[in-house]
């Protein structure tokens, strides 16, 4: 009877337990959720944003390489990327001039840049961004790598 009783009350704990230790990794997941569809969700505040003129600017930093992107939209939905890329070991600087025209839907903005530099391109330079405005600033986050492109006005 006792054996019963011990192994009824060890199992129990157990199960307790693993109750309690589920219950906060559930918590932790749907936090991790909700934050995820925050960021995610349609802001009607930036629906109604004339992006014509504005100018957003994405900086990566890779070792010796620096690769600065700039998008700028233009009347009649067209755009300009410029492409910037230093190479600090070799020394060298690249610049692209990309052109096309964009769309949006929304929050949604798809670009498709299919000209270089005055010639069409067999593959055009595509992204597809959502307008987000966080604390009064203005920015595109590329749908397809998480990548924040943040409005020039706010950068000095």
């Amino acid at each position: 009877m006792k054996k019963i009783f011990l192994f009824f009350t060890i199992f129990s704990f157990a199960f307790s337990f693993a109750q309690k230790t589920n219950t906060r990794d559930y918590e932790d997941i749907n936090a991790k959720l909700d934050r995820l569809l925050k960021e995610r969700e349609v802001e009607k505040r930036v629906l109604n944003v004339n992006l014509e003129g504005k100018t957003f600017v994405l900086i990566q930093n890779k070792g010796t390489l620096v690769y600065k992107h700039v998008v700028s939209f233009l009347a009649d939905k067209n755009i300009n990327i410029v492409e910037l890329i230093n190479d600090t070991s070799a020394e060298s600087k690249t610049t692209k001039l990309y052109s096309g025209d964009f769309i949006r839907n929304n929050n949604y903005i798809s670009v498709r840049a299919d000209v270089l530099e005055g010639q069409k391109i067999g593959i055009p330079l595509t992204y597809n961004f959502m307008i987000q405005e966080r604390d009064g600033i203005l920015f595109l986050i590329n749908m397809n790598n998480n990548e924040k492109w943040i409005d020039t006005t706010l950068v000095k």
